[in-house]
């Protein structure tokens, strides 16, 4: 895995102020960090053996914040994983970076619904 690349690499100035303005002209900054603080602050668990029954799909992208996780850590929480895949290239934000990839699948795992 590549170490991280600076914003710039992948795309201009002009995209990351527009990236910044979308969250900051909508007033949707709090709500887009929440899950870092919600998840410290209020753990999440299952009881043990408790497994969720909707559909699952996963598309992993390496991110030099954050190990992947495991298809096998998955699997005893969610019992239906309809779509599992894991990316060589996309970093934190893949949605930026390999746009074309993380819609794929989001199509791919639609489709199995």
């Amino acid at each position: 895995m590549k170490a991280f690349r600076r914003f710039e690499e992948i795309h201009s100035r002009d995209r990351l102020l527009t990236e910044a303005m979308l969250f900051l002209v909508t007033d949707t900054v709090a709500r887009s960090i929440w899950p870092y603080a919600g998840f410290a602050t209020e753990p999440f668990g299952l009881e043990p053996g408790q497994q969720f029954e909707i559909p699952f799909g996963f598309s992993s992208f390496p991110d030099p914040l954050m190990p992947r996780m495991p298809r096998s850590f998955a699997a005893r929480s969610r019992r239906d994983i309809r779509l599992w895949r894991e990316h060589e290239h996309g970093g934190h934000f893949p949605m930026l970076e390999c746009t074309d990839v993380l819609a794929r699948d989001i199509r791919d795992f639609v489709a199995t619904l």
